[in-house]
């Protein structure tokens, strides 16, 4: 009520809304130290707030099965109330499925995921948000799917893409994230299946052949 919210805050806090309990602490009426989120009576957030801000640590979690347990879910650096370094994302079973570098909120640095039984799928790297580097994606079995680098503006790379015995696929060269020049594909025996030429903006531009199979 009116007289409640004209108390200074200090020491331990709690405020029940439905079924969320929030538990936080003050000093001279500024939120300060363990912020805690509770539903249910099950722990679903847990961080540490400086001045007001969410600074150190900070955890999620999801609510097992039995209603009675937390299971984390992410974790992340926090400062100034932004992503500030390292984050990982869980699955319910408790298996890593991401884990990345942010910079702001943004990916900044290597990102790494991983498919719900562990297995790594892809290896990003980003500068400031954006896809910048050498760029990986793989099939469960470990081998190598898609290989690519992400150059700066109008620069010509290198792209990649193989089946699931290393045996190519694809291979070009792309800039601006468009195909250029030269693109080969292959059947999955090994063999030459089409070949495509692309000019500078991306268009179709001189021979165009297809290959079909000899059965």
């Amino acid at each position: 009520d009116a007289e409640h919210n004209n108390f200074d805050k200090e020491g331990e806090w709690n405020e029940l809304d439905d079924s969320k309990l929030t538990q936080c602490y003050y000093k001279d009426n500024i939120q300060n130290g363990p912020y805690k989120i509770y539903n249910y009576g099950v722990l679903i957030a847990s961080f540490n707030l400086k001045q007001g801000a969410p600074d150190g640590m900070g955890y999620q979690y999801s609510i097992a099965t039995n209603d009675k347990d937390s299971i984390l879910t992410a974790s992340a650096m926090l400062a100034n109330g932004k992503q500030n370094g390292q984050r990982k994302f869980y699955n319910n079973s408790g298996i890593l499925t991401e884990e990345s570098s942010l910079n702001d909120s943004y990916f900044d640095g290597e990102v790494r995921r991983y498919d719900d039984q562990g297995h790594l799928s892809d290896i990003q790297h980003y500068t400031s948000g954006n896809e910048d580097g050498q760029q990986q994606s793989f099939f469960a079995n470990g081998q190598l799917q898609r290989d690519y680098t992400v150059g700066k503006k109008g620069e010509k790379t290198s792209y990649m893409d193989y089946y699931a015995t290393g045996k190519i696929n694809a291979e070009g060269t792309i800039k601006d994230g468009n195909r250029v020049d030269t693109w080969k594909y292959y059947y999955a025996n090994g063999v030459l299946s089409e070949l495509y030429h692309f000019n500078d903006e991306g268009k179709m531009d001189g021979e165009q052949l297809r290959y079909y199979r000899n059965h």
